[in-house]
């Protein structure tokens, strides 16, 4: 008789939590609101716009240092290349008057 009122009981709980039970926060057996085993409530929501933005920004700033480093590319190679050899040139030859007594 005690095995069929204990078969009783279990039967009539749910192994996962309610619906009910989640929305208010208490899951059965002490498992956390935000359980990573448990699916949550938003599971197939759409993201919000935050990260999109966030995406956003961050290709804009990425696109901009890509500007500004080609820009300065250009800068180096087409427009002073010719002063900068002359200044290598410079730099890496020396002219030396020989003593003479």
């Amino acid at each position: 008789m005690a095995s069929s009122h204990l078969k009783l009981l279990t039967s009539k709980t749910p192994s996962t939590p309610t619906a009910h039970s989640r929305r208010r926060g208490r899951l059965r057996r002490g498992a956390p609101r935000y359980s990573p085993t448990l699916p949550d409530d938003h599971s197939n929501a759409r993201p919000t716009g935050l990260p999109i933005v966030r995406l956003l920004i961050v290709w804009g700033v990425l696109l901009a240092g890509l500007g500004a480093l080609g820009y300065r590319l250009y800068q180096l190679q087409v427009v002073e290349a010719s002063k900068l050899q002359r200044l290598a040139k410079g730099q890496q030859s020396t002219s030396l008057q020989p003593y003479v007594p």
